[in-house]
């Protein structure tokens, strides 16, 4: 169930159930999809505990559970990123090779290390999980005492993710 209807709201559809109104709220408020529709179908079933057997409500929460985790699995599959954090003194070539190779944006982030206390900065770069190699690749060739802080995350908004990604050429690509 949690698959199927994923795939359909991922397809920019619903399914004509209490989908409807998760999807109206994502759009007005941003709130979650799969919690939205739990919620609803924990008040359905909170509702039909006065007239149906435990063994109907057991299975009807195990149900629920199940089908939305799968559910919010489904919606967050492709759009989850890496967020990739290298402090390295070779910071300059790092950040120039993430531009040209991965053709992903970065930021510098001014810091100080915890121990020595020395000010530098750090690269900061969100890229898709299968560039993740290729960026560990780079980042090693660059500097193998390179530290790197790599994190999942599951929303990004901006340039090059939400809004258009502009090229050095003045083009822009649509990237929704």
């Amino acid at each position: 169930i949690g698959a199927g209807i994923g795939i359909v709201m991922r397809a920019g559809a619903s399914t004509g159930g209490m989908d409807i109104p998760a999807l109206i709220l994502k759009k007005v408020k941003n709130v979650n999809v799969s919690m939205t529709i739990y919620l609803c179908d924990c008040v359905i079933l909170g509702l039909q505990m006065m007239n149906s057997d435990a063994h109907a409500i057991l299975y009807g929460i195990l149900l629920i559970a199940v089908y939305t985790l799968v559910l919010d699995k489904a919606l967050m599959l492709g759009g989850a990123r890496m967020q990739v954090k290298v402090i390295s003194r070779e910071y300059a070539a790092i950040n120039r090779l993430l531009a040209e190779r991965i053709d992903c944006g970065t930021s510098l982030i001014h810091m100080e290390t915890g121990y020595l206390h020395k000010e530098q900065d750090m690269v900061l770069a969100v890229i898709s999980s299968r560039d993740l190699p290729k960026v560990n690749q780079l980042v090693l060739d660059a500097d193998p005492e390179a530290f790197m802080i790599i994190s999942q995350i599951n929303e990004v908004r901006g340039r090059g993710f939400t809004l258009n990604k502009v090229y050095r050429g003045g083009e822009q690509k649509d990237m929704v």
